[in-house]
């Protein structure tokens, strides 16, 4: 796609920023953690984008986040949408996934390790970044110009898949070379009428993992490095959006201290430098019409006349999410889940007989949390599937498919194969996050993706059948918002998932 051909006129445009870095000595998120947070690397933010062509309104908010819970992401969009013009299923919270972060406390980890304290301070925390967000959106909304926007598409190799097969055939979280990733990088450019920059946005598939569990800096980890160079290259806030990145790790690994720093500013900075070069191959305001000739000495010389992009309006403008059950793994026997149960809390016993470290106490806890929460899922005959919510727009070639998981990146590429929109972002972490959702053929290869319900505190996983499913769901949301085939109360009025 050239950048004269992705140009887009006009639509109603606001961006606004919040920043959301917690106080220092806050827990960060992760059963291999032994200590807290003890200073900041770099800010995190909420970067808020509100798009509107007068019939359809949405928004889009980048957060530099471990995950937005479910609850949250309800509760803010029913905020946003009570206090504002824009519907409650036109409403994207995207996480980057750092793992930098202080966890949910739906998601808190350190009960009976750490004073209760620690727990009412992560409650606070989420609270302020809760209405962060409503804020960040709503100023977004009134801070609202006409404006114009163009697309285009790079490419960098900042990122592995972690899928690694040991030599007895068992699945560890490594490095594959030669396993699928997707390279592109999305690149949007909004400016005012004038052509001056107004945000910029970028999409990529990479875990911004790069700071080991063993380090205490609070970080949005590679992604502010990458955000703080496209902001200098474009003079304007710019947003990433997560994309499939359940099985692509930075191709630099997880670093332990102190080299985590330096490896996550040159993994952004490399990712950052892309989206500005393609950055500036957009021009929404002018380009190239007639060529020109002069007679020369020896030989003619030619030019170009530039001239104005038409001032038309997007042809395609819609948004909407969609929510709907999908099938989960049966749940075990009663007696089995009690054995389960059994077994996590006599280890956990064990290592609190004993002088251990505090990232095995944590995971044990893990475990018997989980157990639980299987156990009473079974004793209520808990249904075995789950609401799904996935969200999505289409601005004329440009798309957008939202999705509340870690989606593997062979699920992202083919919902991008079977879209029917010519550049098509797929996003996890968004409007909440379950689980991973790796492919048909990983469940049969094993490995931790495959049971991360537990860590994520659900008592069954994902199905192999999700892969076709999502893939077939997404095809047709786009398809419907393309067409204005949406149903009026889905658009904007998707159901609260569960």
């Amino acid at each position: 796609m050239s950048s004269e051909e992705s140009s887009r006129p006009v639509v109603q445009l606001g961006v606004s920023r919040a920043i959301i870095t917690p106080p220092v000595g806050i827990p960060l998120m992760g059963t291999l953690r032994d200590a807290l947070s003890d200073d900041v690397q770099d800010d995190l933010t909420i970067t808020a984008l509100y798009l509107s062509n007068g019939a359809t309104a949405l928004a889009i908010a980048a957060c530099d986040l471990i995950r937005v819970s479910t609850p949250t992401a309800d509760a803010v969009r029913t905020r946003v949408a009570a206090a504002s013009t824009i519907p409650f299923g036109n409403i994207f919270l995207n996480a980057s996934h750092t793992h930098a972060v202080p966890a949910p406390p739906d998601w808190y980890e350190y009960d009976g390790e750490l004073d209760n304290s620690m727990r009412l301070a992560v409650e606070r925390y989420y609270g302020l970044v809760e209405d962060q967000m409503v804020a960040a959106i709503v100023h977004a909304m009134t801070a609202a110009q006409p404006g114009r926007l163009g697309a285009g598409l790079g490419a960098v190799r900042i990122g592995v898949n972690r899928r690694e097969f040991l030599p007895d055939g068992t699945a560890a979280l490594g490095e594959n070379p030669l396993g699928p990733l997707d390279p592109t990088v999305t690149v949007v450019r909004f400016d005012d009428m004038r052509g001056s920059p107004v945000a910029v946005l970028f999409h990529h598939a990479c875990h911004p993992d790069v700071l080991g569990p063993k380090c205490r800096l609070i970080s949005p980890d590679y992604v502010g490095a990458a955000r703080r160079t496209v902001e200098a290259i474009s003079g304007c806030p710019a947003l990433f959006l997560q994309g499939a990145a359940g099985d692509i790790d930075p191709r630099c690994g997880i670093v332990n201290p102190p080299d985590g720093v330096d490896a996550l500013v040159r993994l952004g900075s490399e990712l950052g430098c892309e989206v500005g070069r393609v950055y500036h191959t957009i021009n929404t305001t002018r380009v190239r019409d007639r060529r020109v000739a002069w007679p020369g000495t020896l030989s003619a010389v030619t030019g170009w006349n530039y001239t104005d992009v038409a001032n038309r309006p997007v042809s395609t403008f819609s948004a909407g999410s969609r929510s709907f059950d999908m099938p989960l793994r049966e749940l075990p026997p009663l007696t089995e889940a009690e054995r389960m149960l059994d077994e996590a809390e006599r280890q956990l016993s064990e290592l609190e007989s004993r002088s251990s470290m505090l990232s095995d106490r944590l995971r044990a806890r893990r475990r018997v949390a989980w157990a639980r929460m299987q156990r009473e899922a079974v004793r209520l005959l808990r249904p075995s599937q789950i609401q799904f919510e996935m969200g999505g727009f289409v601005l004329d070639d440009l798309a957008f498919i939202g999705c509340p998981a870690e989606l593997f990146v062979e699920i992202g590429l083919r919902i991008k194969d079977a879209s029917p929109v010519a550049v098509t972002m797929v996003s996890g972490y968004t409007n909440g996050c379950h689980f991973y959702v790796p492919t048909r053929a990983a469940f049969a290869e094993g490995g931790y993706e495959i049971e991360s319900h537990r860590n994520y505190l659900q008592p069954a996983g994902p199905t192999p059948d999700w892969e076709d499913i999502l893939t077939e769901r997404a095809a047709g949301l786009l398809s419907d918002l393309l067409h204005g085939a949406l149903h009026p109360t889905s658009v904007g009025s998707a159901s609260p998932s569960s």
